[in-house]
């Protein structure tokens, strides 16, 4: 019984390794892995070039004051009141069933929100010094 056992376990380990072979083959007569996707202009350009122009395709942030829609002198209380007032507009879970380009919107906006008020925050307790 034990040697059945052992010999049914050797064989499928050598069908499963014998499968691996076989897709790493496939793979190598493709020239690259299928789960390794490129752009096909990336194999001229070097990663920092890529890095850069990536970030040049961003666009600039707002100044952390007109994100959170404040003056740039504003205590920081203001700033926390305009903030969480911003927050009960766009969060995500406020604007759950609606469409989802407005999800997409709240969520891009969340994230300004909260890197504004991060900074803001920063800034107010390095003043504060």
């Amino acid at each position: 019984m034990l040697y059945i056992l052992v010999r049914l376990l050797l064989v499928s380990f050598l069908l499963l390794l014998g499968l691996l072979l076989v897709q790493r083959i496939m793979w190598a007569s493709v020239g690259e892995r299928p789960d390794k996707k490129k752009r096909a202009d990336d194999t001229q350009r070097s990663k920092g070039q890529q890095r850069r122009e990536r970030r040049q395709a961003t666009p600039p942030r707002a100044p952390w004051w007109k994100v959170l829609g404040v003056s740039q002198e504003a205590t920081l209380e203001d700033i926390n009141r305009h903030y969480r007032q911003a927050m009960r507009m766009y969060h995500p879970d406020k604007v759950a069933g609606m469409a989802p380009e407005i999800i997409a919107l709240a969520e891009r906006r969340t994230k300004e929100l909260n890197a504004a008020f991060s900074q803001a925050k920063r800034v107010r307790n390095g003043a504060a010094k």
